[in-house]
């Protein structure tokens, strides 16, 4: 079973599980899950793992963030956050000027975002399994 492996192992499948879920690139998760499990040797269940925070609960929180982020580290003001609206989606190029301005700070953000949550998740994860595989660690800390 893919939990076997070391927790080094384990911690990176998981972050960049997560960093794949937090990837701008909508759409393409799973398939970016599945090449990389065919092309490397990661924990199958870790990457799935992580991948599979973004879900339909998460993934608007998990992307506002990211803009915002974005907006921020451009030093673009918050107030060309553009306000959209259904009849915004009746004209297709009227979508796609808003969109435009939301555009980088959206791919930067995430991606950075991203990164910070990978690396909290690395070490977060390999901390839990180092102590899961090596029993000695938990009885040193209950004394």
């Amino acid at each position: 079973m893919d939990l076997d492996d070391s927790p080094g192992k384990i911690a990176l499948s998981f972050a960049i599980g997560v960093f794949i879920a937090f990837s701008p690139l909508l759409g393409t998760h799973l398939i970016m899950v599945f090449m990389i499990i065919l092309i490397f040797r990661v924990s199958k269940v870790a990457i799935l793992t992580g991948a599979l925070i973004n879900n339909p609960w998460t993934i608007v929180p998990m992307y506002t963030t990211g803009t915002f982020l974005g907006f921020i580290i451009l030093r673009q003001p918050l107030a060309k956050f553009p306000k959209f609206s259904l009849s915004d989606f009746s004209s297709l190029p009227d979508f796609f000027d808003k969109f435009k301005i939301i555009l980088y700070p959206y791919l930067i953000g995430c991606t950075v975002l991203g990164l910070i949550a990978a690396m909290i998740g690395f070490f977060i994860v390999r901390f839990i399994f180092r102590k899961k595989q090596n029993p000695s660690l938990k009885k040193r800390e209950s004394l």
